[in-house]
């Protein structure tokens, strides 16, 4: 758990503020960036990595994550490695 929220950290920090308070800038009020993508990306695959998160919390975590996919027109493959500070400044993205 520690390890996701170093990368979430990571990833804001590329857009603004690593603090709560720019956190909750960046995922309620987003000016151009997909940062709730990434966020749902991170969780998607923590939950994947991890077998008992994902009998708990592995079904609404998807359909969130699919939702913002289909929202923003991008598509990560989750099983893919994606280094610390991952910015997507647009959609239209498959990789």
């Amino acid at each position: 758990m520690n390890n996701l929220f170093t990368i979430l950290k990571e990833d804001l920090a590329r857009l603004c503020d690593p603090t709560l308070k720019g956190l909750l800038i960046q995922y309620f009020f987003p000016r151009g960036n997909m940062f709730r993508y990434v966020f749902w990306f991170r969780i998607m695959c923590y939950v994947k990595q991890h077998n008992i998160i994902k009998i708990l919390f592995g079904f609404p975590v998807y359909l969130v994550f699919r939702h913002y996919e289909f929202k923003y027109g991008i598509h990560l493959n989750t099983n893919i490695q994606v280094g610390k500070g991952l910015k997507i400044v647009h959609g239209g993205v498959y990789i």
